[in-house]
Parts: C-alpha cells; sequence; structure tokens
C-alpha cells in the first residue's frame, strides 16, 4: 500500500480536504472516473458486461484506498481502523449494487453473478467484526463525596443546589465485553453541547471534526485516550464544585488545578440554574454524555 503521508500539499488542497463538502466531491470524482473507464473498455477494448463490471468496481475500490490514505495522513493515525471499516463496508455495498444493475441488464450470467454476491455475503461478518471490535459500551458515573451532598439519579438530568464547596468523582464505565478507548473531553454547557454534536457528524471521525482545541466549551480537558478493559473503568477525575459570592457565577477545579474556572450565568440560568455537560469522547467521536442541572438558589 502506497503512502501519501510524505506528500507535501498545497494550501488549496489542504483547504479542499479540510472542507465539509470533500466527500461530495470525491464521491462524483470516482463515479465519473469509474463511468469513464467503463466507457473507454466498452468502445475500445470488450464489449463483455463481466470484465466491465470488475474495471468499474476495480476504479472505485482504488479511488476508495486513495480516499482512505488521504484521510489518514491528513488527520490522525487513531482513525485508521475505522475509515478501513467504512471502505470495505461501501465496498460490499457497491458490489452489492453492482450484482442487481448487471444482472437486469445481462440475466444469462446471473448464476455467475450470484456466486460472486454470495462470496461477498460471506465476509461481512468478519467485517462488522473488524469495525465494532474497539466499540465499547458505556455509561458514565458522577458520584459526590462531599458529605450532605446527594443527586437524585433516577432523574436524567439530575440537579446539584450548590451551597457549599462540593466535590464530586467522575469516571466511565466499558458495560461491553470488549477493551476500548476513550478519553475525558470536556465540559459543556447546553448551547455548547448542542454544537458538538452537530458538528460530530454520520461518520464520527477525524475526518470531518479537526481541531478539538478550538471547540466552544466551558472548559477542554486534555485528556489522552485510554484503554478500558471490557467491564472495567476508566480513572477517576475529582471535580470540585465552588459557590460565589456573586450571585451570578460559581466556579470549577479540577483534579490538582489550581486555577479556577469560573462559570458565569445570564439571568435564566440565575433562577432555574444551568446544565453542564460532562463529555467522554471515544475513538470513533461517539459522544458520552453526563448532564448535571446546577442551581444556586
Amino acid at each position: 500500500m502506497f503512502n501519501l503521508s510524505k506528500i507535501k500539499y498545497s494550501f488549496w488542497f489542504k483547504k479542499l480536504v479540510n472542507s465539509k463538502f470533500f466527500p461530495i466531491f470525491w464521491g462524483v470524482f470516482t463515479a465519473v472516473l469509474a463511468l469513464i473507464m467503463g466507457a473507454i473498455f466498452t468502445t475500445f477494448v470488450t464489449n463483455t458486461f463481466f470484465i466491465i463490471f470488475l474495471v468499474v468496481e476495480t476504479t472505485i475500490l482504488a479511488m476508495l484506498i486513495i480516499l482512505c490514505e488521504i484521510i489518514v495522513s491528513t488527520t490522525r493515525s487513531r482513525s485508521i481502523s475505522l475509515q478501513k471499516g467504512i471502505m470495505y463496508g461501501v465496498w460490499i455495498l457497491l458490489f452489492f449494487i453492482g450484482f442487481i444493475v448487471f444482472s437486469i441488464i445481462a440475466p444469462h450470467e446471473l448464476p455467475a453473478l450470484f456466486l460472486s454476491f454470495l462470496g461477498l455475503l460471506f465476509t461481512i461478518p468478519t467485517v462488522i467484526e473488524f469495525v465494532t471490535k474497539n466499540q465499547g459500551l458505556w455509561r458514565i458515573l458522577l458520584y459526590p463525596k462531599t458529605k450532605g451532598v446527594d443527586l437524585d439519579y433516577s432523574n436524567f438530568y439530575p440537579t446539584l443546589l450548590l451551597n457549599k464547596k462540593s466535590k464530586f468523582n467522575i469516571n466511565i464505565r466499558n458495560l461491553k465485553n470488549v477493551d476500548a478507548s476513550i478519553s475525558f473531553f470536556g465540559i459543556f454547557n447546553d448551547q455548547q453541547f448542542n454544537n458538538l454534536e452537530n458538528n460530530i457528524y454520520l461518520w464520527k471521525s477525524d475526518f470531518l471534526l479537526k481541531n478539538y482545541a478550538k471547540i466552544n466549551c466551558i472548559k477542554r480537558i486534555e485528556d489522552k485516550y485510554e484503554n478500558v478493559n471490557s467491564f472495567g473503568q476508566s480513572k477517576t477525575n475529582v471535580i470540585l464544585f465552588i459557590p460565589s459570592k456573586s450571585s451570578t457565577k460559581f466556579y470549577l477545579q479540577l483534579n490538582d488545578e489550581k486555577n479556577r474556572t469560573a462559570i458565569p450565568l445570564n439571568k435564566n440560568e440565575v433562577n432555574e440554574g444551568i446544565t453542564l455537560h460532562f463529555v467522554y469522547l471515544d475513538i470513533f467521536n461517539k459522544i458520552c454524555d453526563y448532564p448535571l442541572t446546577i442551581k444556586i438558589k
């Protein structure tokens, strides 16, 4: 497999790759190239549909491989598994579409096409296992350590009345029988959390979510991804909520930090409370969220 990571991309190419329209561009480019290759073979080489079918599918596969190399070389290496999984999934889908189309065009070749398609079907369980083997089933636990502080866990949005310093432990449990990787990503308010969800596209990969450092949030946590064993838990972080003399803010402190993070409140939040979202992010950019509503009166 060739390696594109050492190619020095020009500015316009980097801008194109980073664009959210790049997948659409690449899809159209791949389809047009495949049609051109099929037309060339039909006109100048052969009219045998099976050879043309192989040429078209091989062209599409080659374009997908190049796409995956571009993605990996311009983002992070931890996306390799996901991108390969996507490549194999799309490859099987394209063969399935090709099978239907060519069975309609040339029904007399249906037995040979059926055997080829049947062979692909037997590979699907392996492909699914390849893509999902590192996807855990997560549950975040936030539990108070300060005496007299409690949360109502029966409510999806537990509420904390912040009338004194309140210390909490937070970690995440892997409830699936696989090892998986995850990171404590940050703390968001409602609007920031909605924006984060909107920025995590269907592919859930580094391809469409580039610069984590520029994501707007209350507190961005630079935790490395850690491996969590099956039915195990991540490391525990300590969160300290601190009331303020002002009625329009309170403070948050994480682990052994010396500096506090001030959390300002607007008028509605002073009266009704603010909902904080404690977000973990796995290596496939799957969001795991624990919402906590904090009131100061």
